[in-house]
Order: C-alpha cells, then sequence, then structure tokens
C-alpha cells in the first residue's frame, strides 16, 4: 500500500481522504438520521482535541468521547500490511448494528494519531461541512468553490471590485464618446466628400 504525503506527515493507505469525505457526505445529505447525530457527535468531540485546550477541557472531551464511544463494541483482529502490523476493528455486536455507522466511527478512530494540531478533521469556515485536510494542515475551507466564494465576499476584494468597476465604466464611457467622435468625423468627411463630387 502506498502512503499519501503532505507536509512532511505520512498518512497510511487505509486513511484515504476520498472515503472520509463520503462519511461527510452522508452526514450532510442525510442530518437527521440517528446515525448521523452520532456519527456528527464523534467529529465535533475529534475536532475538539485541540493542544491549546486547558487540562480541564482536555480531561472534559475525552470523557464526552469515552462516554459516546461506550455505546460501539468492537471486535479486534491484528493484520499485516505493507506498512507493518494494523488492528482492525469490527462490530462485535453483529445483531442490530448500523454497518455505515460502525464503520464511520471506526474509520474516524484510525485518525486519531494523524488528526494535527489543529485537528485536520474540521468544518468549513464557509459552508460548515465537515472536510478532512489531508493536504494542509491550516487548511480553511472544504474545497475552492467555498475558499473563492470567500475570497470574494470579503470587505477588501468588494472593496476591489468596487474600484475596478468604477474605473471601468468610466473607461468604457471614455470609449465610447471616442468611438462616437470618430464615426462623428467619419460621416462629416463623408458629406464633404459627396459635396465635393
Amino acid at each position: 500500500m502506498k502512503a499519501i504525503i503532505s507536509k512532511n506527515e505520512i498518512l497510511p493507505s487505509h486513511l484515504d481522504p476520498e472515503h472520509f469525505g463520503s462519511i461527510f457526505w452522508h452526514i450532510r445529505e442525510h442530518p437527521e438520521e440517528p446515525q448521523s447525530k452520532r456519527v456528527g457527535e464523534v467529529l465535533e468531540l475529534l475536532s475538539s482535541l485541540r493542544d491549546d485546550l486547558s487540562t480541564r477541557g482536555k480531561g472534559q472531551v475525552i470523557a464526552r468521547l469515552r462516554h459516546v464511544l461506550s455505546n460501539y463494541r468492537w471486535g479486534v483482529h491484528v493484520s499485516p500490511t505493507s506498512e507493518g502490523f494494523r488492528a482492525i476493528y469490527f462490530p462485535a455486536d453483529r445483531g442490530s448494528f448500523d454497518k455505515w455507522e460502525y464503520e464511520a466511527v471506526r474509520d474516524l478512530l484510525d485518525l486519531v494519531p494523524y488528526l494535527g494540531k489543529p485537528p485536520r478533521v474540521r468544518r468549513c469556515a464557509e459552508c460548515k461541512a465537515w472536510f478532512f485536510a489531508a493536504k494542509k494542515n491550516d487548511q480553511q475551507y472544504c474545497d475552492g468553490v467555498c475558499r473563492q466564494h470567500r475570497y470574494d465576499s470579503s470587505p477588501e476584494m468588494r472593496e476591489s471590485k468596487k474600484l475596478y468597476m468604477r474605473k471601468y465604466r468610466e473607461d468604457e464611457k471614455k470609449r465610447k464618446a471616442s468611438q462616437d467622435r470618430a464615426a462623428k468625423r467619419e460621416a462629416e468627411q463623408g458629406r464633404t466628400r459627396k459635396s465635393l463630387c
């Protein structure tokens, strides 16, 4: 298996950012499902595990995370991979469990050692959708559309556009006036040629 290298950190190949995108998509598309709400709570807790929290704050987040995770029953087996051995978690309660929910929580827990500072699982600054910042540790937006929207709607950019459009309209008026003068001259020269003939 190959690894994803980003900003001097290596993510194991089983941590595919696109797979996390599908988890986030499911939560966004089905927000009212109880499974989405529970996985969303795990996401909120994982994203709030920051180094700048006080010891007490970290303890509170970890206690809440333990409480939420206590609802899941796991079996574990060890499997060899090209990157070494890896613990694989699977639902121990095979009767009444939601496969998507268990897989989503398992995959999110696999991310814990790679969360980074700040955590790489975060909400987009523009649309508030969840995303995994695989490429940049300081990434704030889920995609280029949100980044561009925020850039376009920033006060500095709006002022810049306003000044650009004001200058553009002035230049357009000058160009039109110049064309009108040239057309008028052309028309006058055409009349003088006719009168000379």
